[in-house]
């Protein structure tokens, strides 16, 4: 993000602040997210604690007037235009190509619902892999309603997969609290977090089938990474080129001297962690080399995607320029994700 769109998201966040009416404040977006997290709380303290975050989604969004419809297959996007008037059927008949593509989401505002109708309609795209996406995309349009509430004049609008409109980023940082409302989730990341002494891949999906089994496996780690207390860091990494090579290969200039094709080599290609590891000065930088004698090298070499564990030095992690990132035993979990991809755990809990 360059310095004209971080001025467009501050005014994005001051003008939905004003419109809300909060106050002023140095940390705008964050007064938003607890302003929403407040509103989820007082329905909560009415309405009851449900079981899962997935029936929180629903039955919130029913009191918003949202409908959630999602859409696995094509006979359930006929099923949605039979339902549809003529005019809107003008409008997003062409829901197949539509989901087809890059759209996580359509939502309606009926202009005119008869008294059975909800106001607003929210259509998810669960095809193919969309449908990891489907549960942020239902909180996502159920932000939008609290965000902008009735001053939403649409009859139609579109949720594409890349959002950088500074208001589709407020929406996604609002929905990401939200979608793991804390005072639900995070009882639960402790209570497996202390049954395992440390945060692992099983700990993880135990947590995602107790409270949240519509979320995807990479947002409830995220999730989890939030509520741990100790320093924990989640690596997702598979096969790269140093930023380097990668610009060389791309450049239009050609060289006069034949050169080697470089050799992809398994690097960080994302990066989270808990509160407590932003503390120190350890950073898993985008695109550094995993070290091979890693145990995440070895579960990347691990067809069947077994997990393999223990512990190692971080000395051996090192930057570019040739220095490590840190020293010390590390604990570290790795384990294979599909075809390209190796998922690690690293915490400095060794002992559990």
């Amino acid at each position: 993000m360059n310095r004209h769109w971080n001025g467009l998201y501050e005014l994005e966040i001051n003008r939905v602040a004003k419109e809300l009416g909060l106050g002023r404040t140095d940390n705008v977006e964050g007064m938003i997210i607890e302003h929403c997290l407040a509103l989820l709380r007082g329905w909560v303290a009415v309405h009851g604690t449900p079981e899962t975050l997935t029936e929180l989604a629903k039955e919130f969004a029913a009191s918003l007037d949202l409908r959630i419809t999602e859409v696995h297959t094509e006979a359930d996007i006929d099923a949605v235009l039979e339902e549809v008037t003529p005019v809107q059927k003008a409008v997003i008949g062409e829901l197949k190509t539509e989901f087809g593509g890059d759209t996580d989401a359509i939502i309606v505002r009926r202009l005119d619902p008869k008294p059975w109708d909800r106001e607003y309609w929210a259509i998810i795209n669960c095809q193919e892999w969309h449908a990891y996406r489907r549960y942020f995309t239902t909180w996502h349009e159920i932000v939008h309603l609290l965000l902008e509430g009735q001053q939403l004049d649409f009859a139609f609008r579109h949720t594409r997969e890349k959002r950088s409109e500074p208001a589709e980023v407020l929406v996604d940082r609002v929905a990401a609290a939200l979608a793991f409302y804390p005072d639900m989730f995070e009882p639960v990341v402790r209570e497996e977090y202390t049954r395992e002494g440390r945060l692992t891949f099983d700990a993880i999906d135990r947590v995602r089938e107790r409270i949240a089994p519509d979320a995807s496996r990479e947002a409830t780690t995220s999730a989890c990474l939030r509520h741990i207390p100790s320093p924990v860091w989640f690596l997702q990494c598979g096969m790269g080129l140093r930023a380097s090579e990668t610009r060389r290969l791309n450049s239009p200039q050609l060289s006069f001297f034949p050169e080697e094709t470089p050799e992809a080599k398994l690097r960080v290609l994302k990066g989270w962690m808990s509160p407590l590891a932003k503390d120190l000065a350890i950073r898993f930088h985008p695109n550094m080399r995993v070290p091979e004698s890693s145990i995440v090298n070895l579960g990347f070499h691990d067809v069947w995607g077994e997990a393999k564990q223990g512990t190692e030095v971080l000395d051996a992690w090192e930057t570019s320029s040739g220095g490590s990132i840190g020293s010390g035993e590390i604990y570290v979990e790795a384990r294979r994700r599909g075809d390209a991809e190796v998922w690690a755990i690293a915490s400095l809990n060794a002992d559990g």
